[in-house]
């Protein structure tokens, strides 16, 4: 909530390993993600990019998630709670 950071493998790492290790961002794309912001967030572009990079990576189940009022704060109750329910894929 509020701002997050994406991990991407950007060259080797110890011993040749993918750095970071891709094998397990791989398994993570078959998880939900959710990121939680509001409009009013000054990391709402930055934010926004994270998506896209998961996009692009092949995460097929992030989705931004924006509540209409608020700022770098807790979301409303409502909003929270559909965040939640995409985590749980209703």
């Amino acid at each position: 909530m509020c701002g997050t950071d994406y991990l991407r493998a950007v060259g080797p790492g110890p011993a040749g390993k993918p750095n970071p290790d891709w094998t397990r961002a791989d398994q993570a794309k078959g998880h939900r993600f959710v990121l939680l912001t509001a409009a009013g967030d000054p990391n709402l572009e930055e934010i926004r990019a994270t998506e896209r990079a998961y996009a692009s990576d092949g995460f097929q189940n992030a989705r931004l998630v924006v509540a209409e009022q608020g700022g770098h704060a807790m979301p409303p109750p409502q909003i929270f709670a559909g965040a939640l329910d995409r985590l749980e894929g209703r």
